[in-house]
């Protein structure tokens, strides 16, 4: 199964994001990322095997206690290039202190930028700045990745709440 941590995107900003994202990639082409698959990507893991996932349930349980609510800035619109299509995404152009503690409790040797895709498929690269939007980390959810019916599905496997003890 393939697997990764993130925060689920709350309902009333899904079709703010979506205007954005709209407005944003008017001449682009490309596939648009599905509203409800929206989420914030703070690290991906990849495939796992089934009987690991407790593993990184427990890393998630353990370290969300260690962390206070903390917001993201989502600044800029990006891309992530790929073989098959590049990827354009909202993000933050840097990652702030709060992230960086909570990189370092999932070992992030990625340097993984927080991010929301918008668009798949692309030919196209772009990177600029939007109008700065926050989103609230105050819960994070390990998902799976997988398809049903030949469409791209985000489950949440096991969501925890930040509280610092």
């Amino acid at each position: 199964m393939k697997i990764f941590y993130g925060v689920k995107i709350k309902d009333e900003l899904i079709p703010i994001i979506k205007v954005m994202a709209e407005l944003e990639l008017q001449n682009i082409k490309g596939r648009l990322a599905n509203p409800d698959n929206y989420h914030l990507t703070l690290k991906f893991v990849g495939e796992v095997k089934d009987e690991d996932i407790n593993s990184y349930m427990d890393l998630l349980k353990v370290n969300a206690k260690k962390m206070n609510p903390f917001s993201i800035d989502l600044d800029i619109i990006d891309t992530f290039e790929k073989r098959k299509g590049n990827v354009i995404w909202i993000g933050s152009k840097k990652r702030s202190k709060e992230f960086e503690k909570l990189a370092k409790y999932f070992d992030d040797k990625q340097n993984v930028i927080p991010h929301l895709t918008i668009l798949r498929k692309s030919d196209e690269i772009i990177k600029k700045e939007i109008a700065n939007f926050e989103i609230l980390v105050d819960e994070i959810t390990l998902f799976e990745s997988k398809r049903i019916d030949e469409k791209l599905c985000y489950l949440p496997i096991y969501s925890v709440k930040l509280k610092k003890c």
